[in-house]
């Protein structure tokens, strides 16, 4: 994926380390360290030049690294030149959206995930901002989030279907949240987030290509608390109240109908019609259109 920065332009900011290997042909005694280095907007190959040495043995593929640099033409093409590479600490990550890999995103959800990477910079709350970021770094849950199917042939079945539909409610959540609760203005987050992460258990009961986890045996929206424990946990200690409706919300979502209570808060109730809304939109789209019906039967065959 080339890089979508204007040579010349100074690079600084938040990477994820794919790759690090040095390079030795120029010289033994001074080698370049050479980066691979992705973001939710591409691919980067990153040059330290050994003016600028880097400690490279105290990287790790898989971190998130703070870089500045500049973008320049060599031999090797568009590269960035480092400057400065240092490991960020997970609890210092700004945007765990935007350290997603685009290289990683199947191409009908690259959309999707720009709208990602925007709610975890603009949710109200800084703990909700954390939270999600947290959520987003857990090896477990980032990757396999913006690659999952939503379902096998129901609805959004295809590879980043889950992301497209676990996205394309927000704004709407956000704007019943509001228009419902106008006093309290950080309900659209929490909406936003319940709704984002209502479904989270099948990138295990349902997955890219194959299920890890039966649906029979657990449920996904059981699954979903199972990788949402630790990290609700953690949003309990940082803002209680928060924690408290986004579980409500959740819980709400694992329950039957039949075992819903008609009382339950409305950002709970929200979820469910936002689901049945997105749900309603793709099968709509695949019985009227019947090239978009094919190109999901290709994607669901691949």
């Amino acid at each position: 994926m080339p890089s979508i920065i204007p040579f010349g332009v100074p690079v600084r900011g938040q990477l994820l380390l794919t790759e690090l290997r040095i390079d030795f042909r120029k010289s033994a005694s001074n080698p370049y360290v050479i980066a691979t280095l992705d973001d939710s907007k591409g691919r980067y190959t990153a040059v330290c030049l050994p003016k600028y040495r880097i400690e490279h043995w105290s990287f790790e593929p898989g971190q998130v690294v703070q870089v500045v640099g500049r973008r320049r033409r060599n031999e090797r093409g568009s590269i960035i030149g480092i400057q400065s590479m240092a490991p960020v600490a997970e609890d210092a990550v700004e945007n765990g959206a935007a350290v997603l890999p685009l290289t990683l995103c199947p191409q009908i959800a690259r959309p999707a995930l720009a709208r990602l990477v925007d709610l975890n910079r603009t949710l109200g709350h800084p703990a909700l901002r954390s939270f999600l970021t947290r959520v987003l770094r857990d090896p477990a849950i980032g990757i396999p989030f913006i690659r999952s199917r939503a379902a096998w042939r129901y609805h959004h079945a295809y590879a980043g279907g889950l992301l497209v539909h676990s996205t394309e409610m927000l704004d709407l959540a956000a704007h019943l949240a509001a228009q419902a609760e106008p006093q309290f203005r950080l309900a659209p987050g929490i909406v936003q987030l319940a709704y984002l992460l209502h479904d989270l258990g099948k990138i295990d009961t349902v997955g890219e290509m194959r299920a890890t986890v039966s649906e029979k045996d657990v449920g996904h929206t059981l699954q979903t608390f199972v990788r949402l424990g630790a990290h609700l946990a953690w949003l309990e200690v940082q803002w209680p109240k928060g924690a408290k409706l986004l579980t409500s919300a959740l819980g709400y979502c694992a329950r039957s109908a039949k075992d819903r209570p008609h009382d339950a808060w409305m950002g709970a109730q929200a979820v469910i019609f936002l689901d049945r809304l997105s749900v309603a939109k793709d099968l709509d789209v695949r019985q009227h259109d019947p090239q978009a019906r094919r190109q999901q039967e290709v994607r669901h065959v691949s």
